[in-house]
């Protein structure tokens, strides 16, 4: 490119439930600033709100840029962006707000899971792969890419919800943890009973361990027994006494996963281990169904693309690596997807033609 040569900038934002993330990149792919602002959920909040959102998190990506206002694409991903008649709403706006045409092959909206396999894109030897979401939910994608570096998805497996699915994920490994404390009270509640037999079932690690496990989770949610476990569960009140709706309870138990996290990484509570274990091989039965659904996919020639909280944490990767290997799926590349919209920018970048000197 000459030196008169106008730069070329390239936008993606990431629209979640608890932030929205604007991030910029220059020619090559580098970041060179990443705009926040509050929440921007396609399906619960409205379209005003949620293109407020995402104009607050550009202008404060640009703010920080310091470069001149122009974009050269957009990449917006969001969730509930699930079909073309979302897309058809959502884009016209999101082309108004970077002064881009539209339609046009420069403003891309998609499913906020397609930004996590933005590294996809940025390889030319790569024609498909897996992404695989684990945060507070779960899901799991097969994409191919076109000559373009287009994504298309093949299959999806999971996603469908804390009621009938999110394997593997912070909710699921709550939910666990949860039923390992009932466990746990009701062997107490036993043990009290028949003194007698309380001296070797004490002495058992695994009682122990869950013993821990009860305890963290009443400090957590502020309780005094276990006895208050099941109707915090299932009449979940806030610290003013009022009824929270039944939705916070996902999130209350996806909330103990930290605390599950810890007691297994950093105390070795083997009943903790378990849980991440078990978490971890549900999972990686669903990156495996992926995979064996095209006998065109070779998974030992493709990429996994890894993100959500949980996917980014090491440690529980390995875990989902190892019960991979065990049901015979291996990948050429894992690649872990911290800030998907820092990627998918890059991504944008990587595909850019090369400019006219």
């Amino acid at each position: 490119m000459d030196g008169g040569a106008r730069a070329s900038y390239y936008l993606a934002i990431d629209c979640g439930g608890t932030k929205t993330v604007a991030a910029i990149a220059e020619t090559g792919g580098r970041c060179i600033a990443l705009g926040v602002a509050g929440p921007s959920n396609y399906t619960t909040m409205g379209l005003e709100k949620y293109l407020a959102a995402i104009a607050t998190a550009i202008d404060d990506a640009w703010a920080q840029a310091n470069v001149p206002r122009a974009v050269d694409a957009v990449w917006v991903g969001a969730a509930g962006i699930d079909n073309d008649a979302d897309v058809a709403r959502v884009a016209p706006h999101v082309a108004r707000l970077v002064a881009l045409p539209w339609p046009s092959p420069q403003v891309q909206v998609t499913n906020d899971a397609y930004l996590v396999g933005a590294p996809l894109r940025r390889h030319d030897a790569t024609h498909e792969g897996i992404v695989a979401i684990a945060g507070t939910g779960s899901v799991v994608l097969r994409f191919k890419t076109d000559a373009h570096g287009g994504l298309h998805q093949l299959t999806r497996v999971g996603g469908f919800g804390w009621l009938l699915g999110d394997e593997g994920s912070a909710y699921r490994v709550g939910h666990a943890a949860v039923c390992r404390a009932l466990e746990y009270a009701d062997e107490e509640t036993f043990l009290q009973r028949h003194a007698g037999t309380n001296g070797a079932a004490a002495a058992d690690e695994a009682h122990h361990a869950a013993a821990e496990l009860c305890a963290a989770i009443l400090t957590q949610w502020q309780l005094e027994s276990s006895s208050e476990l099941l109707a915090s569960v299932y009449a979940p009140m806030d610290a003013q006494g009022r009824a929270l709706l039944r939705s916070e309870t996902k999130h209350r138990l996806a909330g103990l996963c930290r605390t599950v996290f810890h007691l297994a990484l950093e105390r070795q509570n083997a009943v903790c281990v378990g849980i991440l274990e078990e978490q971890a091989a549900a999972l990686a039965a669903q990156i495996a169904r992926a995979v064996h659904r095209s006998a065109a996919v070779r998974s030992e020639a493709g990429v996994l693309c890894v993100g959500g909280s949980l996917l980014n944490v090491p440690a529980y990767l390995e875990l989902v690596l190892v019960a991979l290997a065990k049901r015979h799926v291996r990948f050429a590349r894992v690649e872990a997807v911290d800030q998907a919209a820092v990627a998918a920018a890059a991504a944008l970048a990587r595909l850019a033609p090369v400019a006219a000197g």
